[in-house]
């Protein structure tokens, strides 16, 4: 903070958005955004219109629809050829086979909130549909909120 009315705010990260919503309400209390417009917008006590009620309630329906789906049938039929989800010495695993039939094992369960992972096909990598968290084909960590890596002591195999 400085001066009377000026806030200088850096959040950076993936959650910087949601930061400083959090920075600009708990600065608000303090009357530094007296007569802005916008004030409502970061409210907490803002009222919820029955519209944006319905909207809450369909998007969590189909979220944890989803991962219900996700935990119930990991590996539903839709990959092709290259990508399969086994279970190896007891652990799910998700397989890739690159174009040189190198084969890329690793967890198929997400160390954040143990979610199943879906393979992209587009940036070859695990994705979480829980949280956002994306790995590597060999199990590294691309993108959080996960800390830990999905590698498992097979790495690589050969067919």
């Amino acid at each position: 903070s400085v001066g009377n009315n000026i806030v200088f705010c850096f959040i950076m990260g993936k959650w910087c958005r949601a930061g400083s919503c959090t920075a600009c309400i708990g600065h608000g209390r303090r009357n530094f955004f007296r007569g802005n417009p916008y004030i409502e917008l970061f409210n907490p006590c803002r009222g919820l219109s029955w519209n944006n009620f319905k909207n809450l309630v369909i998007y969590n329906f189909n979220t944890m629809s989803r991962y219900i789906l996700n935990k119930l049938s990991p590996s539903m039929g839709y990959y092709e050829d290259d990508v399969r989800i086994e279970t190896i010495d007891g652990k799910l695993c998700g397989i890739y086979t690159d174009k040189d039939k190198r084969r890329h094992i690793v967890s198929n369960i997400c160390p954040h909130m143990k979610c199943n992972l879906i393979f992209n096909y587009k940036d070859k990598t695990w994705d979480c549909p829980c949280h956002g968290s994306r790995f590597d084909i060999d199990g590294n960590v691309v993108f959080g909120p996960a800390v830990y890596d999905i590698k498992i002591d097979k790495k690589e195999t050969s067919d």
